[in-house]
């Protein structure tokens, strides 16, 4: 036996994977939107670096155009040197062009002390860039901070060089220091012009690592995607096996059962809490069925024995007409029996001629006859009485209607109170339906009687029959007082009758209607209202 699993159980399972359904959204989005975050970063970092490279470069070519200037100056200085005719005015063009060469010397300095200042400001811009490391290296390239460290170094040594060689400001009047200055000046701006080339390189370089890491994303969303749909699938199949479906066929079978389809079983293999209801259900559906079969088997004998009880009192009922029936034949056949001796003696009194014996022998044979017919009026009348009384086994068989309705109509018209009122039966075709013919005749001796005492000494009752599809129809009508609305309610129920007190018992109709819904068949009642007729149909199966 499958171990059981619980709801409970069940749940739990679903709420662990939905709250990893949810970590697992949550970690990923916030993964996503890392990296957006570190290219945009990264990006805005480069555009900052940018300037501050270029800002590098203008001040370094500025300070390499001052010491041009400056050696411009100086060579000036060595063509008046050279003209002696000159000698006087030397010293003037001297001092005069010293004013200008320490203008530059002041202005070199400060823009050696911005230089220093700016490539601060771009050290520390790398500086902010994220720590380097195999995964943020392919996002952001951070390696390449190393060898920009080292070229800053660099560019930083030969700052010293260039502070310590222009310390004095009679360095402007020496060529060689002039040359030195000029050629550190050289490397640092070559030096410059590199981190401005390998920040170009990068940000060339930065839309095949933004693809790349755009797909590397998609690749993830797309996992990420892939495991959500797996679990959510499993969830959404998981519902519908454990609670969806299970509900589906508790219901289902619930209302089959309360259809009256007791037989039916609600079969789950869920091993849990609806299996348990299943059976559960099952088992009160099986004692029901039970408890039903042992009712519907009282009901049974005790409708057969209020439908024998009542065709018993139609016997009875008929009875008292037939014994009424049989006294007329009865007094024939006395009257007959109590000549036919004195008339026998007479055929062998020899005196009486051979015409005489011969109407003797006529008489007595005419007795014979008339006790012989009243003799079998008597026994067809006493054979449909007790072909009436009959119960039989209950079993059904193909029998004609028109036909058991004829049969009842002669029985009725040896009642008394009957005998002079018209009934009317309307030709047509056989109409055959597959009835227990006993019960079907208690049936139209209760509607024919019903009828015949509500119509007065004018009035006509009239039987139908029809096929229609797969049903027999016959209809009872008659034109006598007819049947309010209220009673047409009610015209059906046991005990419920509208004769004086004494005359009915109110079941009559009610067994009718128990014998035609046994059949398997329908029986309604119509009428216009008080005063015009009533009608009472009667729909039977054929097969």
């Amino acid at each position: 036996m499958a171990k059981r699993w619980s709801l409970k159980s069940r749940v739990r399972l679903s709420s662990v994977i939905v709250l990893f359904l949810l970590i697992f959204l949550f970690v990923t989005g916030g993964y996503t939107l890392w990296h957006f975050r570190m290219m945009a970063e990264d990006m805005s970092r480069r555009s900052q670096e940018l300037p501050a490279a270029a800002h590098l470069g203008t001040l370094v070519s500025t300070l390499r155009m001052q010491v041009s200037q400056i050696k411009g100056t100086r060579m000036a200085e060595q063509l008046v040197k050279n003209r002696w005719e000159l000698q006087l005015r030397r010293m003037e063009l001297f001092d005069f062009s010293r004013q200008p060469t320490l203008e530059s010397y002041s202005l070199f300095l400060n823009n050696l002390t911005a230089y220093h200042t700016a490539l601060g400001d771009y050290e520390s811009l790398i500086a902010k860039r994220p720590g380097s490391g195999k995964f943020r290296a392919n996002l952001n390239a951070d390696s390449a901070s190393v060898p920009e460290r080292e070229t800053i170094e660099n560019i930083r040594l030969l700052l010293d060089e260039i502070q310590e060689t222009a310390s004095h400001y009679r360095w402007v009047t020496d060529d060689e220091l002039i040359d030195r200055v000029d050629l550190r000046l050289e490397e640092v701006q070559n030096l410059t012009e590199s981190l401005s080339s390998e920040l170009h390189s990068d940000l060339t370089s930065f839309p095949d690592r933004a693809l790349s890491q755009y797909k590397y994303i998609r690749l993830v969303l797309f996992a990420a995607a892939g495991v959500v749909l797996v679990l959510t699938s499993f969830l959404i199949r998981s519902a519908y096996a454990w609670v969806f479906r299970p509900l589906r066929e508790l219901l289902e079978g619930s209302r089959y059962i309360a259809s009256g389809n007791f037989h039916y079983r609600i079969s789950l293999l869920t091993n849990d809490e609806f299996s348990e209801l299943a059976g559960a259900l099952n088992e009160m559906t099986e004692r029901f069925e039970r408890i039903r079969d042992g009712l519907d088997e009282q009901v049974r004998q005790r409708s057969e024995e209020v439908i024998r009880s009542d065709r018993l009192a139609s016997v009875g009922y008929l009875a008292a007409g037939v014994a009424h029936e049989i006294n007329n034949p009865l007094a024939s056949i006395a009257m007959c029996a109590e000549s036919l001796p004195r008339r026998i003696r007479g055929l062998f009194d020899r005196q009486k001629s051979p015409e005489q014996i011969n109407a003797e022998t006529a008489i007595v044979q005419k007795y014979l006859t008339m006790i012989q017919d009243e003799a079998f009026r008597c026994k067809g009348i006493t054979e449909k009485l007790l072909d009436f009384s009959r119960t039989g086994r209950g079993e059904k068989s193909r029998a004609e209607l028109r036909s058991i309705a004829e049969t009842m109509v002669e029985m009725v018209r040896t009642q008394s109170r009957y005998r002079y009122k018209k009934i009317r039966i309307l030709p047509g075709e056989p109409v055959w339906a597959m009835v227990n013919e006993q019960e079907i005749k208690q049936v139209i001796l209760n509607l024919l009687t019903n009828a015949l005492d509500s119509i007065g000494d004018d009035g006509l009752v009239t039987i139908s029959a029809e096929q229609k599809g797969n049903a027999a129809v016959l209809v009872v009508s008659d034109n006598g007082g007819g049947i309010s609305p209220e009673t047409l309610r009610h015209i059906f129920e046991p005990f419920f009758t509208t004769k004086d007190p004494g005359i009915g018992t109110g079941l009559g109709l009610a067994i009718a209607n128990r014998i035609i819904l046994g059949h398997k068949g329908r029986i309604s009642a119509q009428s216009p209202g008080k005063g015009k007729g009533a009608s009472f149909r009667i729909e039977l199966p054929t097969g």
